[in-house]
């Protein structure tokens, strides 16, 4: 699968047939598969998914005085109350938050 998959979907704007929503589909469980054996392989407590930096974009964000709605233009979402879901776990610091931390710190002592 690649890009050429969805060419003219894209290309008239025009919504997904079946066979590329199955696709998508199937790539993204491949995908999510492969960071929850990164996760597993890490030994970390909370498993990552392709949301993990979606979450992690939105709290930085968050923490740095940008509005709802310019987060919510980052995220790409058309409403904002999709955005708000993803903030209003935004309570103490994140499960992403703490692997993210966890990730840098064991960088900084190579």
């Amino acid at each position: 699968m690649d890009f050429q998959d969805f060419k003219e979907s894209i290309k008239n704007r025009k919504y997904f047939n079946e066979k590329e929503e199955y696709l998508i589909h199937k790539a993204r469980c491949r995908h999510n598969s492969a960071l929850i054996r990164v996760s597993n392989s890490l030994g970390l407590k909370h498993i990552i998914t392709g949301h993990s930096p979606r979450h992690t974009i939105s709290n930085h964000l968050s923490q740095s005085d940008f509005t709802d709605d310019e987060i919510r233009q980052v995220l790409g979402h058309t409403d904002i109350k999709t955005t708000k879901i993803y903030l209003r776990e935004r309570i103490g610091v994140s499960p992403t938050m703490k692997i993210m931390k966890r990730i840098n710190d064991e960088n900084s002592k190579n």
